[in-house]
């Protein structure tokens, strides 16, 4: 059953309808009107019909299949005492509605059983238990991973230097502010916001945490005039140029890329054209990273 992370965070009841096979109410599962039980005549109660093939001269095969009379029940209940609510199987059709309870704090591969309540196959037989695994759907703005909740969020530069005032919208609807001003946010940082996470599952008033990615976006360009106002207020930045000497200096142009991956993999297809070998540290896809939590765009 699939579910939402609303749901796993708040709770939330829900109702299904399944069809199942439950034993007759009229004959109590006898398939006849008085209750008497019919042992087949063919397979003798065991639900199994032995019969012989011939295969060539003097040579038989013993065949076991299940009883053709009796359908492997091992009873036949005579057209005139056979029950007419069920037609002598001793089983009828059921519906029933489920209220399917989701927990706060249930976690994806969670199971809430119904014990006894799948039906049954046979009139003799106990009936399964019918079990729901929750299946947890994608959420646009949270990622989970145990209890903790992990969110994404983009600042500007002057948000990052100065200050950001946010307001995350939780699964709850309750609306969360948080004011960074009197701190600086770097690039690819992670705060924390305690007890703000998911419920833990039989404990719901104690909760994980809530983790914020920060991603900083930088201006494309940026005006002499205000390029000259950050250089008075952060002060210069170290040059080189008093220890190397002019004559060794070689002016170079910095080109922007825009994705580094499709970069090295068009420098190697490159240099296998051309003959040579591409020489990297990194993997095959593009080097490798410390593993980071995946968060939606915010």
């Amino acid at each position: 059953m699939k579910v939402s992370l609303d749901e796993m965070y708040k709770g939330n009841v829900r109702k299904l309808q399944m069809s199942r096979s439950i034993k007759c109410p009229t004959c109590q599962g006898s398939g006849s009107k008085s209750g008497k039980k019919y042992t087949c005549e063919v397979c003798h109660g065991s639900g199994v019909e032995v019969k012989l093939r011939p295969l060539g001269p003097g040579m038989m095969q013993q065949i076991q299949q299940r009883c053709s009379k009796c359908s492997g029940t091992g009873s036949f209940n005579p057209p005139s005492d056979r029950c007419g609510a069920c037609s002598g199987k001793g089983l009828v059709s059921d519906r029933k509605v489920f209220e399917v309870h989701v927990e706060p704090g249930h976690r994806h591969g969670s199971k809430v059983l119904f014990r006894g309540e799948a039906g049954a196959d046979a009139p003799d037989v106990l009936p399964g238990d019918l079990i729901f695994v929750l299946e947890q759907k994608e959420h646009p703005t949270f990622k989970r991973i145990g209890s903790d909740l992990f969110y994404e969020k983009k600042v500007s530069l002057v948000e990052a230097l100065t200050g950001a005032l946010l307001h995350i919208t939780h699964l709850d609807n309750r609306v969360l502010e948080v004011n960074s001003t009197g701190s600086i946010i770097k690039p690819d940082s992670w705060m924390a916001i305690k007890n703000e996470g998911m419920p833990i599952h039989g404990r719901p008033y104690e909760k994980g945490n809530l983790y914020i990615h920060f991603a900083v976006e930088f201006p494309d360009q940026l005006a002499p005039e205000a390029a000259s106002a950050l250089r008075s207020l952060l002060g210069e930045p170290a040059h080189t140029n008093g220890v190397v000497p002019m004559e060794e200096l070689e002016e170079v142009q910095l080109t922007p890329v825009k994705d580094i991956e499709a970069e090295i993999k068009v420098r190697r297809e490159h240099e296998r054209r051309t003959g040579g070998q591409y020489d990297s540290d990194s993997d095959e896809e593009g080097g490798q990273r410390g593993q980071r939590v995946a968060c939606s765009q915010q």
